[in-house]
């Protein structure tokens, strides 16, 4: 809109009015300082939200009420699609009556509900759009470092666990002491019995919640390794469980919300076979019950040892191979686990990939579904799965190149009505325009399309991907639908909102790959001999992990950077 000058208005025939060219809406002149948010309609602000970034979207928001009212509005009905287009829908509960019948809701109660479930959509919004910002925002509100002698850490909601000179420490992040990292509390495993030997930490876990660690030691000899179940918060152990030399290997691997995944390996004559164990968590068990279930499925080649091997290694806190997926109204469990097929470990270019599901029926262990689904990966790849913090129900497959990253491609995977997995939309390619850096410098979050990556010189670089706006070539092909070829459905919906038909290409590094700050200085100058890996670990946290092997022996440094909301 165009606004004469003083002088222009001075005559008697000049308009006291303008026009909006994009809505016509009209605008009177006046003299004074006018709020835009109290006088434009939704659709003019809309546009100028539109072009802002998610970090200056959030400094709107906190300029006053009515700004505040109209950004948290537009995050909800418009900005939550157009920044994260596959952000999940809110799982909701199903209503009834308290006789548990159908519902039998009056007006005034099913309005309220809806009222309600709106308010809970766009808080959930919000707190997406806040969390980003504060990560893109490269300013961090709590920086914690701690020395561990083996790469054990594990990390949970805000429990961290770790090994220090064969001692264990846990600590409670949310309560942190200006960003410091407070005394932490050491564990120390045994026996029930009155015959107790000092026991060798070798590895630990931790449940996703931060409820429960499981901890396991060894005899000085190494003939009897044992595993202990913790309360963290009192430092009671529920249970433990020996394992001697002449059973099998069994290696936990991942906590679930009713079990605990183990991975066993025995020997059946001459040939290896793999298989899962889920164990109960459950204060009652104790070692004289049986408390194994084994699922009698062996896991197929789809899922060799090597993938298990490979998830306890070092850089495994965000780069998982194995997850649990959680549906909150029946309580099912999905086991989950992605690896190679085919003969990839021989560099055949015809290999395949696949993930392999499982799952399991709440109250009813022996009824389980199993799945597997293809995927298409060439030689030389690192396949790697996240499971969604927030909703528990989805998961994203990262594949890239393995030295150097050149091709980031991201499928994301949710349930349909029938529990079966399949995959959402398309996948997104990223061409990452990095300078030969390793794999374990860059961190990815798949569902806020994320990057952090580490530069020796330059520090943490934390920025965002965007979306590749359609070229004219693109937008002027006919749609598949006009030329008589059927799509699917999630097809037709990257198609509307992107106007592509194929993976989104991000663009080159100079308009999408970009930090809005200065780099966070996490090593120290000698650090270009060390070996260290970047995290993601939701919501808004990021944990380095350095290898400084110039001390001798392991020593590894954790820096964890936490992210609040920005000031």
């Amino acid at each position: 809109m165009s606004r004469p000058s003083n002088a222009e208005t001075a005559g008697s025939n000049t308009p006291d009015h303008t026009t909006c060219p994009n809505c016509n809406f009209v605008l009177p002149y006046t003299t004074k300082t006018t709020d835009p948010a109290r006088r434009l309609p939704f659709d003019c602000m809309s546009l100028v939200l539109q072009q802002l970034d998610i970090v200056d979207i959030l400094r709107c928001e906190r300029l006053n009420q009515t700004w505040r009212d109209f950004v948290q509005t537009w995050i909800h009905a418009v900005g939550l699609h157009l920044h994260f287009p596959d952000a999940p829908e809110i799982e909701q509960e199903p209503v009834k009556d308290k006789d548990g019948g159908n519902d039998n809701r009056t007006a005034e109660g099913k309005r309220r509900d809806e009222n309600k479930r709106i308010a809970d959509e766009k808080g959930r919004a919000v707190k997406l759009f806040k969390d980003t910002a504060a990560l893109l925002s490269g300013k961090p509100t709590a920086v914690r470092t701690f020395q561990a002698s083996s790469a054990q850490v594990a990390l949970a909601g805000n429990c961290i666990a770790w090994f220090v000179d064969r001692k264990i420490y846990w600590k409670d992040l949310s309560r942190g002491d200006k960003g410091s990292l407070q005394r932490a509390r050491e564990f120390r495993p045994r026996y029930y019995q009155d015959e107790v030997e000092e026991r060798i930490p070798v590895r630990l876990w931790i449940s996703d919640e931060g409820d429960y660690i499981l901890v396991r030691t060894q005899s000085p000899t190494g003939h009897c390794i044992t595993d202990h179940l913790f309360h963290p918060w009192n430092g009671k152990e529920i249970w433990y469980h020996e394992h001697s030399s002449s059973e099998s290997m069994q290696i936990p691997l991942v906590f679930g919300e009713h079990r605990i995944y183990y991975f066993d390996s025995w020997r059946d004559g001459k040939k290896d076979s793999q298989k899962c164990i889920a164990t109960r968590e459950t204060e009652t068990l104790r070692d004289s019950q049986r408390y194994r279930h084994k699922i009698r499925d062996v896991i197929s080649p789809l899922v060799p040892e090597e993938t298990f091997r490979r998830h306890l290694d070092f850089q495994s806190i965000s780069r998982r191979y194995i997850g649990v997926i959680h549906a909150r109204q029946t309580g099912d469990e999905t086991f989950l686990a992605v690896g190679l097929k085919g003969t990839l470990a021989t560099g055949d270019p015809a290999a395949t990939g696949g993930i392999l599901l499982v799952t399991l029926t709440r109250g009813n262990d022996n009824e389980k579904k199993v799945q597997e689904i293809q995927v298409d990966m060439p030689a030389e790849t690192h396949a790697y799965i996240q499971v969604s913090a927030s909703t528990r129900r989805e998961f994203a497959l990262i594949t890239h190149d393995v030295e150097p990253v050149r091709t980031v491609t991201i499928r994301k995977f949710r349930p349909d009505a029938d529990g079966k997995f399949e995959q959402r939309g398309i996948p997104t390619v990223i061409q990452w325009p990095g300078n030969n850096e390793p794999s374990t410098w860059l961190a990815i979050d798949p569902f806020k399309l994320l990057f952090a990556r580490s530069n020796i010189m330059n520090g943490l670089d934390i920025g965002s991907f965007t979306l590749a706006a359609p070229d004219a070539a693109q937008s002027s092909q006919p749609a598949a639908s006009e030329t008589g070829a059927t799509e699917k459905e999630d097809e037709k919906e990257v198609k509307r909102r992107f106007g592509l038909s194929k993976p989104v290409t991000l663009p080159p590094k100079d308009t999408s790959i970009r930090s809005r700050r200065r780099p966070y200085r996490f090593l120290p100058d000698q650090a270009m001999q060390y070996e260290h890996a970047v995290h993601f670990v939701d919501p808004g946290r990021i944990i380095v992990e350095i290898d400084c092997a110039a001390y001798g022996k392991h020593r590894y440094t954790y820096r964890i950077l936490d992210f609040g909301k920005i000031k």
